[in-house]
């Protein structure tokens, strides 16, 4: 069972994932939402596939990142934040964004307009970290791949390569991993190391972006699930099928249809599967709407505990209910400190 709700009281933070992004605050657009909270609640979270952030300068760096997105917040501070990232809000408790793999998002320093010295420093880091990850993969290939594989798929990128060359390349690969191997792990040394420079590379950020505020982006306490882990040997973020494609598609094809990196982003989304049993669904304490709202959101709730989408009872609460404010800290409200009295001669 999910955590209770928050109470007006409290001061704990708690996790949000706002949409739709990008729209008008208007009927049409929450009507859109309306949509998409039926697809999250028959198919799960989406993690969307976005371009990799780099600032101008930099050379192009081919990486899909892949991620649902989430920010730590107070309820008193939501209604602020739903006006840039989206009307609705799912409500969650932290400990349980993090058994499902949440992760804060990783910043580097964007460089600054007009700044010199070491002011690249935050975007090479990226950029390397990148290039570790692809020369990852590539040994990864050599080891995994047969030679005459590797000539095809080079050349299916009009790229002619030597097979002999690319022997002594699968030789040496093969010796790296011999030498990197540790027995306690489940699969090769080159796997490992490229999911984990993955991960980085999902979880990546800049501080801002040119002509936001200072630390924008820092500041907004972000957290990603991203499609890098497993539990008890199960991957848990499988590719859409084609009715979940559609259906996407139908709901927002500017979107979803736009091109991101080689292809299309909706050939690139995941869902995020139920794991060790628990739906992240069946966790959302609260959702969140704005005003002439709350009625349509409790009939799809309805609607999806009727068709066994979801199991648990969710709340649908006004943004107009939430605190204004967050209540005082109790441990701050100390007694006076008076000086020690003398002591009787």
């Amino acid at each position: 069972m999910p955590t209770p709700a928050p109470k007006a009281s409290s001061r704990e933070i708690f996790f949000y994932h706002s949409f739709p992004r990008h729209h008008k605050h208007d009927n049409k657009h929450r009507t859109l939402a309306l949509r998409t909270l039926t697809s999250i609640l028959k198919n799960g979270l989406l993690l969307t596939a976005e371009a990799f952030p780099v600032a101008p300068g930099v050379p192009p760096v081919h990486h899909v990142q892949q991620r649902a997105c989430f920010t730590a917040l107070h309820p008193s501070v939501l209604r602020k934040h739903c006006r840039r990232f989206g009307s609705f809000s799912l409500e969650f408790n932290g400990s349980t964004m993090r058994e499902f793999g949440a992760q804060p998002a990783f910043y580097l320093a964007a460089p600054l307009p007009g700044a010199a010295l070491l002011n690249q420093a935050g975007n090479e880091m990226a950029f390397h970290l990148f290039d570790a990850y692809v020369f990852l993969k590539k040994m990864w290939d050599l080891r995994d791949r047969d030679v005459s594989e590797i000539v095809a798929k080079g050349a299916r990128h009009g790229r002619k390569l030597d097979p002999s060359k690319i022997a002594k390349l699968k030789r040496s690969a093969l010796y790296v991993s011999d030498a990197l191997w540790q027995p306690r792990m489940n699969g090769h040394a080159f796997q490992h190391l490229v999911f984990g420079l993955q991960a980085l590379l999902n979880l990546y950020y800049q501080t801002e972006a040119p002509g936001n505020t200072p630390l924008q982006f820092f500041e907004q306490r972000e957290w990603k699930i991203i499609p890098n882990f497993a539990y008890d040997r199960t991957w848990h973020y499988p590719k859409l099928n084609p009715k979940q494609k559609r259906d996407l598609l139908s709901i927002n094809r500017r979107f979803f249809g736009n091109k991101v990196g080689d292809s299309r982003r909706i050939e690139q989304c995941s869902l995020l599967n139920p794991v060790g049993g628990r739906n992240i669904v069946n966790e959302i304490l609260r959702i969140i709407v704005p005003p002439g709202f709350k009625r349509k959101v409790e009939a799809i709730v309805a609607n999806a505990r009727t068709k066994g989408w979801i199991t648990s009872e969710i709340p649908v609460v006004g943004s107009w209910s939430l605190p204004t404010r967050m209540p005082p800290d109790s441990r701050l409200d100390l007694e006076p400190c008076h000086p020690p009295k003398p002591a009787r001669a």
